[in-house]
């Protein structure tokens, strides 16, 4: 799921959200799919407890999908999105912070993101407790009509994504075009749902809460441009990882699997780097800066880093990895002729081996001696 959330509406639902938002990563999708208002019918007493029901239940049926695990990826999905597409004003960002701090809660925890949601709503837009429980209610509505309406495909798809990243199997375009086909009624739904609660929405503003809604409408449809554009070449089977920010996604790339994929053998003969079924997959490879990203997590996670020293890190290996891809775009032609087992040490991929030993370097530069001491221990 790519977060683009023009704020009420981009979060809202979950093909802005989510698969507009999906220009990211179908996991991305599902953390839309939390956080999605939908129109429907009315609200009952005990609306709010089924529509939570129906996203727990959702959590229940995913086996071997941990949320805290995979959400560094899709956090890096994200970022890949924003950068390729050149949101970056003011309304871009702020959807880009909130679709990060939803997207943080597993899609099952519903409450908790919808609490979250109206929180910062009702903070960019100068609401008082009384709208924010209105809107609060209208989203619970929306939501309900679209389950209603789509529960069938909404939660296959979503449970088919999670699934897929727990085996630790990559995306294919095959699959994500059938998802495009199987979902177009749910995007309409749910694009029409978002259109409403925004005209509900506007009169509920003061003046300047209403300018601010006018600038994330406007930068929530520049996005829904940009899903339009996409998702008919998706239906086609011309979706790549890059349209979702997964180009240098470990899974996506095959350097790290899931545990569940991690006990049995590739299916055909040897893997892209040349080796036997049933032999370990690293994790990351000097030679291969789609891997590197697995580097980056496992540094911030054996070293305990705090937000300040991860950001640190992050933002080293975004520099790396770009001249990284700017050496392999530059001498592509030789790099494909060197045979996948020889490329660990053959010097036409020195330079990027010298770049990820740069990168390294730079982090061993950024914990305390205290945080390596604790890490040894």
């Amino acid at each position: 799921m790519s977060k683009t959330t023009s704020d009420s509406s981009f979060i809202l639902h979950p093909s802005s959200f989510g698969r507009s938002f999906l220009l990211g990563m179908a996991c991305v999708s599902v953390p839309v799919l939390g956080t999605v208002p939908v129109l429907g019918r009315s609200a009952e007493p005990n609306h709010e407890e089924s529509v939570v029901d129906s996203f727990r239940a959702l959590g229940e049926q995913v086996d071997g999908f941990d949320w805290d695990q995979e959400y560094p990826y899709m956090e890096r999905a994200l970022r890949n999105i924003w950068a390729q597409n050149g949101w970056n004003d003011e309304a871009d960002r702020y959807a880009y912070e909130l679709i990060r701090e939803v997207a943080a809660i597993p899609p099952w925890q519903f409450a908790k993101r919808l609490d979250l949601f109206t929180d910062r709503l009702g903070e960019r837009y100068g609401m008082n407790e009384h709208d924010e429980a209105r809107l609060k209610g209208m989203i619970l509505r929306e939501v309900g009509g679209v389950l209603v309406r789509n529960t069938g495909v909404l939660f296959e798809q979503v449970r088919e994504a999670l699934s897929t990243r727990a085996r630790g199997e990559p995306y294919t375009a095959d699959q994500i075009a059938r998802w495009m086909k199987a979902g177009a009624p749910l995007q309409a739904d749910a694009r029409l749902a978002a259109d409403r609660l925004i005209k509900q929405l506007e009169p509920m503003l003061k003046p300047e809460g209403r300018r601010i809604l006018e600038r994330d409408s406007m930068s929530y449809r520049k996005r829904v441009k940009r899903y339009d554009e996409m998702a008919t070449r998706w239906a086609r089977g011309e979706w790549q990882p890059s349209d979702w920010g997964l180009q240098d996604d470990p899974i996506q790339s095959g350097a790290v699997r899931g545990a569940a994929a991690d006990r049995r053998p590739p299916a055909n003969g040897p893997g892209a780097d040349g080796q036997q079924p049933g032999k370990q997959i690293v994790r990351w490879k000097a030679h291969d800066p789609a891997t590197w990203f697995a580097y980056l997590l496992d540094f911030k996670s054996r070293f305990k880093l705090d937000p300040g020293q991860a950001t640190a890190a992050e933002s080293i290996h975004a520099e790396v990895l770009a001249r990284a891809n700017d050496y392999i775009r530059a001498h592509a032609e030789q790099l494909r002729t060197v045979p996948p087992k020889d490329r660990p040490t053959h010097e036409t991929y020195e330079p990027i081996r010298a770049l990820f030993h740069e990168m390294q370097e730079r982090f061993d530069a950024v914990p305390t001696s205290g945080q390596r001491s604790e890490s040894q221990s």
